[in-house]
């Protein structure tokens, strides 16, 4: 089960406790393989433990429907019929984003 984590939540960790994983493990023979599953990827020493995300480790983000809000209101004066299209995705990912907290 991935623990679900928010943006504020995460940006409220100190520093010393996250971070994104950006070391090469060669030493690992699988490397290649799993390469793409910490690359990138947020991660939180908590209780002991490292959580990786996508692995043990998933971020809420709201900010994917703060971010459709703000495209629909830029979009808005050229596009009122694509906006009101969309109005009932952002209200979808708001209710998805908030499901966790």
């Amino acid at each position: 089960m991935l623990e679900k984590i928010t943006k504020a939540e995460w940006d409220a960790i100190h520093p010393d406790y996250k971070s994104v994983w950006t070391t090469e493990r060669t030493d690992w023979p699988n490397w290649a393989e799993v390469r793409e599953q910490y690359m990138g990827k947020r991660t939180l020493m908590r209780g002991g433990s490292l959580g990786v995300e996508g692995i043990s480790l998933a971020s809420v983000n709201p900010l994917v429907g703060e971010a459709m809000s703000a495209l629909l209101v830029l979009m808005a004066p050229q596009h009122s019929d694509l906006c009101r299209l969309m109005s009932p995705l952002l209200a979808a990912l708001e209710t998805v984003a908030n499901d966790g907290d």
